[in-house]
């Protein structure tokens, strides 16, 4: 809904700024300023700035300039600033809000009091910064720095090529579209972050509390970490990197990869961990409360751990390592499912073996719970130190099972 409500807007400001008209105009500051600006030697300073459609905007020596403008700033669509200059020639600080229209071309600094808008198909180099505004980027625009807010949304729309981080430094939501690339971090300290579909983004974090949503197909090169929500990665998605959270549930859609591990017993409090079919994550997986589920032929490379919560391994997965929980919780394995370790519960917990299983290691129930191994399984002797490392009790050992590449390979 956030999304859609910030594209409207940026619909209604390019028609805002379409609906100038007048002849071009070349302003070259300081020999040509428009009427509201004055100043000399590299600082400027005006009432308000309006640049109409087709304008350009110049800055001749001293640089690196100053502009700065006390009311809003309106850019009209193919609009100029400073095209042929670098961006640390030129500083433009707004104290009110700035929007521009399609097409503009823009090489400085800018900074804001309010929102920045920024029209689609736009061209700009240099750092965007607003205090307390919104920053919205225009469909298939092209943006070379950093994007920053202390305390507002950024939205980045589809299409984007966004060379620089991302961050929302207090509290702020985070949004990416369709298709889009980003280079750099997603960050912010409070606030949910969402990817669209087919994007590529790099490592997000949510410090203190929001969800992280990853469209279908999308990539991250990188971890994603937040301190307390849940995660979600689409179909097909791809995460070069591990999935932290403190409290959230931690969902991996059908078909993707998640090159390292999911959650770590440090840190992470409560939250059930949901493995689709067909997706692969090639570290461990661990949570402190709350089930794990690795869907029908879902492959995970380490064990997985629960202090209290159920395991469940589908049909024809394949876990390389051992599959433990301590306080509370049963383990099921199903029919023609391979684990590379032992299947473990410690205190309480009853364990299922399904048709047709292999188990690489023992089967063991340390406390309370029964028993059942199907008769044509295949179970082998007992592997100490097989529990992930990471696993909430002390005495549990460090893996030794095969490799996660030899199981993956059978």
């Amino acid at each position: 809904m956030k999304n859609r409500r910030y594209a409207a807007w940026l619909v209604w400001t390019g028609l805002l700024l379409a609906s100038f008209s007048a002849q071009a105009t070349n302003y070259v500051f300081p020999d040509h300023m428009p009427s509201s600006c004055s100043g000399d030697d590299g600082y400027y300073l005006c009432k308000s700035l309006t640049l109409l459609e087709g304008d350009t905007l110049v800055v001749e020596a001293p640089k690196p300039a100053v502009i700065q403008i006390n009311g809003d700033f309106n850019v009209g669509q193919g609009v100029q600033i400073n095209a042929s200059g670098l961006a640390t020639h030129l500083l433009i600080q707004n104290f009110s809000r700035s929007v521009f229209g399609a097409n503009v071309k823009i090489n400085a600094h800018l900074v804001s009091a309010g929102d920045i808008a920024l029209g689609a198909q736009s061209d700009t180099s240099g750092s965007i910064t607003t205090d307390s505004g919104t920053i919205a980027i225009g469909d298939k625009s092209r943006v070379v720095g950093d994007l920053q807010t202390s305390n507002a949304i950024v939205y980045i729309g589809d299409g984007v090529k966004l060379t620089g981080s991302v961050s929302s430094t207090s509290s702020g939501v985070i949004s990416v579209g369709n298709g889009s690339t980003v280079s750099g971090a997603l960050t912010t300290a409070v606030g949910a972050i969402n990817v669209g579909f087919d994007s590529v983004v790099g490592p997000i974090t949510s410090t203190s509390a929001g969800a992280v949503t990853v469209g279908a197909r999308s990539t991250v090169k990188g971890d994603i970490i937040t301190g307390a929500g849940a995660v979600s990665v689409g179909d097909g998605g791809y995460i070069d990197g591990s999935i932290t959270t403190i409290a959230g549930v931690v969902t991996v859609g059908v078909g993707a990869t998640v090159r390292g591990s999911i959650n770590n017993l440090d840190t992470s409090k409560a939250g059930a961990v949901n493995i689709n079919s067909k997706s692969i994550v090639i570290g461990y997986i661990l949570t402190n409360a709350g089930a794990i589920t690795i869907a029908a032929d879902g492959q995970v490379g380490g064990g997985l751990g629960t202090k209290d919560g159920a395991i469940t391994v589908g049909t024809a997965a394949r876990i390389g390592g051992s599959v433990c929980t301590d306080n509370s919780g049963a383990v099921t394995v199903g029919a023609i499912a391979t684990v590379g370790g032992n299947v473990e519960t410690n205190t309480a917990g009853a364990i299922t073996i399904g048709s047709k299983a292999i188990i690489s290691g023992g089967v063991i129930v340390h406390g309370a719970g029964a028993k059942v191994v199907s008769a044509d399984a295949t179970v082998g002797n007992y592997i100490v130190s097989s529990c992930p490392t990471a696993a909430p009790n002390a005495n549990w050992r460090t893996i030794k099972s095969r490799s996660w590449r030899q199981l993956l390979i059978r």
